[in-house]
């Protein structure tokens, strides 16, 4: 079963776009792969992590931020060139990935296979 925990509609909000008005086609699809990416993502890492959630019933609005925040990462990512991501406003950082994964309820990145500290 598909991880469902959060919807484009609330990526786009997220992005400062809150209609589909003058958005492309393809800028629609990357939207939508972007949020099934995101919500597969903070459920495998989560898994990963031992932690056992239901696929459809987000566990927190921590959780819930961190997936968005990961869906905002992938999507302004696709429209880059290079490292540079591009926002709607122009000047968008891309979401950290240490906020992502605190949010998210996981452990810090890894050095040489042991985890550097937890964010509880």
């Amino acid at each position: 079963m598909a991880c469902t925990w959060i919807t484009s509609e609330e990526v786009r909000e997220a992005l400062g776009r809150p209609t589909e008005t003058g958005e492309t086609a393809w800028g629609g699809y990357v939207l939508e792969v972007a949020t099934q990416a995101a919500n597969d993502f903070a459920f495998d890492q989560r898994a990963a992590e031992g932690i056992t959630d239901d696929a459809v019933v987000c566990p927190s609005a921590r959780v819930r931020l961190g997936t968005v925040m990961y869906a905002v990462r992938v999507f302004q990512q696709s429209a880059s060139a290079g490292d540079v991501a591009v926002g709607f406003d122009g000047t968008s950082p891309l979401p950290s990935m240490g906020a992502i994964r605190a949010n998210l309820g996981l452990r810090r990145f890894r050095v040489n296979g042991t985890a550097i500290s937890t964010y509880e």
